[in-house]
């Protein structure tokens, strides 16, 4: 997502919170489920860090989960809000997959969600080769 689109469209988001936080002009948002994965099968990564923040529902749950050759490696879970991004420091190294997965919160009485939004907001997002 770009900035001044968020700005002019979701201006009490977590998607404006975001930016103003982390000066970047794109952010990447999820709702409910997504993955990064690697195709080698001799290679791996590794998952640093990055930060999240709710788009719209408070007290929002984010499970990342890592994984290596089908094996769950890593779990872990925060709860986030709308105005408050969170650095996630997480230095997980060996990885072919990463899962994030948001669940439940509470509508933020000042946005304009529906009750099934559960969009996070992740920018910062720093992944590398094996540690």
């Amino acid at each position: 997502m770009d900035k001044s689109y968020a700005i002019k469209t979701c201006p009490k988001s977590g998607y404006a919170t975001s930016f103003d936080s982390c000066g970047n002009l794109h952010l990447a948002y999820l709702k409910d489920e997504a993955s990064i994965s690697i195709e080698s099968t001799t290679e791996m990564f590794a998952l640093i860090s990055l930060d999240a923040c709710a788009a719209w529902k408070n007290d929002l749950e984010l499970t990342i989960t890592g994984y290596r050759s089908l094996a769950l490696t890593d779990t872990h879970t925060v709860t986030l809000l709308v105005d408050r991004p969170q650095h996630i420091l997480l230095e997980w190294d060996n990885l072919d997959k990463i899962i994030f997965k948001s669940s439940g919160g509470t509508t933020d009485p000042d946005s304009l969600a529906r009750s099934n939004d559960t969009q996070v907001v992740i920018n910062q997002l720093t992944i590398g080769l094996d540690l």
